[in-house]
């Protein structure tokens, strides 16, 4: 059983087989009673265990031989395949008659009180329609196709799953591997600036500091393996980011936020503004010597939510591309998105007022 659920992806196989051939058996005995009925006959309810009871019980007792069979030849060349199965097919439509007179024998002696044939008799009666071969063979080519296309849908379900879970672990990885990168660089700076803050004896800068390095990490840990968060949990994780670097850049920087409350709710990849912004520190902010800008401004536009990040401190270079640039950044950032959104999403950098344009367009999902 273990078996036919892996190929075939359906829980309790064998019992849906059995409610197939009782379907057919039903099926058979509404058609004969619809037709005695136009014929203003009364139906024999006797008769059942001949047919259809006892065929349909052959058929299904049968049916065990034919899904071994199939498993057995799934992996034969196309040719080979149907040979045996044709072959299969005559030795199943002669059985199922041959032991549909037995059970019809067998079950007249197990529920009728009173014999209403002799054995040879009953026997004969159940052998004589012959007809049922052709039905036989209908049934087992539909069983057999019925097989065929569950084991394609497996097939392709097993393949599905296991791309998608191999893909969830390759933007997962992504994820630490941009987390690895970050979290160095971003630590330095930080242990960097709280030393030169204990050497000028800046202390309560210097334990504020420390104070919401400690909230940042906490918080960052605390997201670590969530492939998508709310608008609003990253936004917190930025705003404790911005607030270390506002003490080391001090009175020469500016941030403003502009942010629609409803999109607090929209679903974001996790870690998708910080490399930005730490991107607009190191090209634009460091850069420079003068008062510098950095505005985060987060929009609903139609069933989309557009993510901007600005800053002035510098421009693109002439012959900048997306392609050519190899920056942690823009880099991961992009193929991240690639990655979780398909083509569902626009990401695009541009110069704009004196300064670098990040514009991100992802589907407005609410988070559940």
């Amino acid at each position: 059983m273990h078996e036919t659920r892996r190929i075939f992806f359906i829980r309790n196989f064998y019992g849906w087989n059995f409610l197939f051939w009782l379907s057919l058996c039903f099926a058979a005995f509404f058609n004969d009673l619809h037709l005695n009925q136009l014929q203003s006959k009364t139906y024999p309810f006797q008769q059942l265990i001949y047919y259809p009871l006892s065929y349909y019980l052959s058929s299904w007792l049968l049916s065990f031989l034919v899904i071994r069979l199939y498993l057995s030849t799934r992996s034969w060349g196309k040719g080979l395949f149907i040979f045996a199965h044709l072959l299969f097919a005559c030795f199943f439509v002669f059985t199922a008659k041959f032991f549909s007179g037995v059970n019809a024998v067998l079950l007249e002696r197990l529920f009728l009180e009173k014999e209403t044939y002799q054995w040879a008799e009953l026997y004969g009666i159940t052998l004589s329609s012959w007809w049922d071969l052709y039905q036989g063979f209908l049934y087992y080519v539909i069983f057999v196709a019925g097989l065929l296309g569950l084991d394609i849908y497996g097939r392709y379900k097993n393949q599905f799953d296991w791309s998608a879970e191999l893909e969830s672990k390759l933007v997962k990885n992504q994820l630490q591997t941009l987390k690895m990168q970050l979290k160095p660089h971003f630590l330095f700076n930080a242990l960097n600036t709280i030393a030169m803050m204990v050497r000028r004896q800046s202390n309560d800068k210097a334990v504020e500091m420390i104070s919401g390095l400690s909230d940042m990490l906490r918080s960052s840990l605390s997201s670590e393996n969530r492939q998508f968060v709310s608008l609003d949990e990253e936004l917190q994780l930025l705003k404790k980011y911005l607030a270390i670097e506002e003490v080391r850049y001090q009175d020469r920087l500016s941030i403003e936020f502009d942010i629609d409350e409803d999109t607090k709710i929209c679903k974001v990849p996790n870690l998708i503004l910080q490399p930005i912004v730490e991107n607009a520190f190191k090209h634009g902010i460091a850069s420079s010597i003068g008062e510098e800008l950095i505005r985060i401004s987060i929009k609903k536009h139609e069933s989309d939510i557009v993510l901007d990040v600005f800053n002035t401190g510098s421009t693109l270079p002439p012959e900048w591309t997306m392609v050519s640039s190899n920056g942690i950044g823009v880099a991961n950032t992009a193929h991240r998105l690639r990655q979780l959104y398909k083509g569902g999403f626009k990401f695009q950098v541009s110069d704009d007022a004196g300064g670098v344009l990040v514009r991100i367009i992802l589907p407005f999902q609410i988070v559940k």
